[in-house]
């Protein structure tokens, strides 16, 4: 086989479709003397785009090269050519119609194949042949033979369809009530009922998802009717499916910005209906709240919910208390709330509630007065005062109410005595510390809470008034406790206190036991490395009952073996 690439001629123009009408004539009739024929033997495409022919030209054959690129003719050479030549010749021109009868056979070949494969797609059982070849009234007469056969089939179908009809809250409700089973309806539902139900929701949900807000609005009110309670009453793990439906239609009521003026009263009465006459489920409380307290800004919304709570009967339930306490923290009208709550402080435990929801809504100013006169004037236990006074004193920071916050503060103090909450007082004090401090150390005397005030004045530094407390009270624990605040500067004054203390003791305890007290107490001063002080105490006490002869020996037993000093009783006088 020949490969002229030296003498190949290149071709810029050339189309392989019309290249006949741009040679000489000469040269095509010649070609189509080839053709008829049939000179043109053995074609083949021996690399892409690279075809080789033999042509037989009466007694000779030569062998002709051809380059195509797709629709264009870029190069070619023949055996025939001189050297120098550069033209095409009849045996290049034959090759090329043999070449593009053979592209456009094999195109043809192409087209066909792809029309056979749409056809037999076309031939295929599937739906949307089916749809596309069966006639309307036939297909109607189908579906409402197999609704008719098939309920859950039905169902689907009004799920599907209800709007077509209106964007009626009815007509989706209506939806809903035949998911569900009509006898005992706030039962777990079994299985097979389940899936009905998931069936008509999911469907509803997905429409409401991508439907205007006024079909979105109708369906979730519609869902939210038929799904509060049950979310309220029934068990996990249904109920935790109950609360997705219930959340997703609550998002489209009171979150939808597009929502018509009448459409926003509609849920906002919607969902006071749901939230004060049947059970409603505590984890939709935080944003039903805000939404109804927010509305409530506007005078007609909050009338509505004042007159609720005008009209139900005492003892107020907590739904009406809680909704209505909400509008008005909302229109900062604390004074009432308080006093409102206050006539329910015989219920701490649910005013306590009430409070613990409106401090979550971010109602601080409103928490905090109503909070502390609920700690001042309820009994509550422990551990609910301790929450609701840390919720105080955090609505206070945040509000900046340091003269608030000083008082819940000094109430802590007075119940607990630490030096955290002391340091926290200070700070809030500020200025004012040194009437604070007079002011707490009154409280603290009149509990007789010697301790929290010795704790109070030993934080402060206030050593002297702290000196004068335990030379007063002669309490040795007490002592003890502050006893490093005055040592080795004040030791005549930690001597006459212990002296006092233990002499206290052992003047109304006698015995080998009232003796051991003392040896500890001692002791401990000792290991303290107070070695001095405590031999100083042991003699004082030693002289003070020369009468219990065992004394000196017992006391001795407070210091090391190899240390121990030597105590003598006193001559008698």
């Amino acid at each position: 086989m020949l490969r002229a690439s030296n003498c190949r001629a290149t071709v810029q123009k050339l189309r392989l479709k019309d290249f006949e009408y741009h040679i000489p004539a000469a040269v095509w009739q010649a070609a189509e003397g080839l053709l008829r024929a049939q000179a043109v033997r053995r074609l083949q495409e021996v690399e892409r785009h690279f075809w080789v022919a033999t042509v037989v030209d009466g007694a000779r054959q030569v062998e002709a090269e051809v380059i195509i690129t797709p629709g264009r003719v870029k190069a070619f050479a023949c055996e025939c050519w001189s050297e120098g030549r550069r033209l095409m010749c009849p045996h290049i021109a034959a090759a090329l119609v043999k070449i593009r009868q053979y592209l456009n056979q094999k195109a043809q070949e192409r087209e066909a194949q792809t029309r056979a494969a749409e056809e037999a797609r076309a031939r295929r059982l599937n739906v949307d042949n089916i749809l596309a070849n069966t006639d309307l009234s036939d297909l109607t007469a189908f579906v409402r033979r197999y609704a008719e056969r098939d309920a859950t089939f039905a169902l689907a179908l009004k799920a599907h369809f209800a709007g077509k009809i209106a964007d009626s809250e009815e007509h989706y409700a209506a939806v809903l009530r035949s998911a569900f089973p009509k006898n005992d309806p706030m039962r777990a539902l079994k299985p097979a009922e389940m899936r009905r139900a998931r069936l008509a929701l999911d469907t509803l949900m997905t429409r409401a998802n991508a439907s205007p807000p006024l079909t979105a609005f109708c369906i979730s009110a519609a869902v939210l009717q038929q799904l509060a309670e049950r979310a309220a009453t029934t068990e996990p793990p249904q109920r935790d499916e109950w609360l997705g439906y219930c959340r997703q239609a609550l998002r489209h009521l009171i979150h939808s910005e597009h929502l018509a003026p009448e459409q926003r009263e509609q849920a906002h009465r919607l969902l006071i209906e749901l939230f004060v006459r049947t059970p409603y489920p505590q984890e939709l409380f935080p944003d039903t709240l805000h939404f109804l307290a927010r509305a409530a800004r506007d005078e007609s919304a909050y009338l509505h919910i004042r007159q609720l709570f005008d009209q139900a009967a005492y003892p107020i339930p907590t739904p009406v208390l809680l909704l209505f306490g909400a509008a008005l923290a909302e229109r900062g009208q604390n004074e009432m709330l308080q006093r409102i709550l206050e006539e329910h402080f015989d219920e701490p435990e649910r005013v306590a509630t009430i409070l613990e929801t409106l401090d979550q809504l971010g109602y601080p100013a409103a928490v905090l007065p109503a909070g502390t006169a609920l700690l001042e004037k309820a009994r509550l236990p422990l551990r609910q005062q301790l929450v609701i006074e840390s919720r105080l004193i955090a609505s206070a920071e945040h509000m900046g109410d340091n003269t608030q916050l000083a008082s819940l503060l000094r109430r802590r103090f007075c119940r607990q005595g630490d030096a955290p909450t002391l340091v926290r007082l200070r700070r809030a004090s500020g200025a004012n510390w040194p009437i604070e401090r007079e002011r707490l150390l009154a409280e603290l005397y009149a509990q007789n809470a010697w301790d929290k005030a010795a704790a109070l004045l030993a934080e402060d530094g206030a050593l002297d008034a702290l000196a004068a407390l335990l030379r007063e009270r002669a309490d040795l624990s007490l002592l003890q406790r502050y006893e490093d605040h005055f040592l080795p500067q004040d030791t005549d004054f930690v001597r006459e206190t212990y002296v006092d203390a233990l002499g206290r003791h052992l003047h109304e305890h006698f015995g080998k036991q009232a003796a051991e007290y003392a040896r500890d107490q001692l002791a401990a001063l000792t290991q303290k490395g107070h070695r001095a002080l405590a031999t100083q105490i042991a003699q004082a006490l030693i002289d003070r009952f020369p009468e219990r002869t065992y004394l000196p020996e017992e006391l001795a037993e407070a210091f090391p073996k190899a240390q121990r000093p030597t105590f003598t009783l006193p001559n008698p006088a």
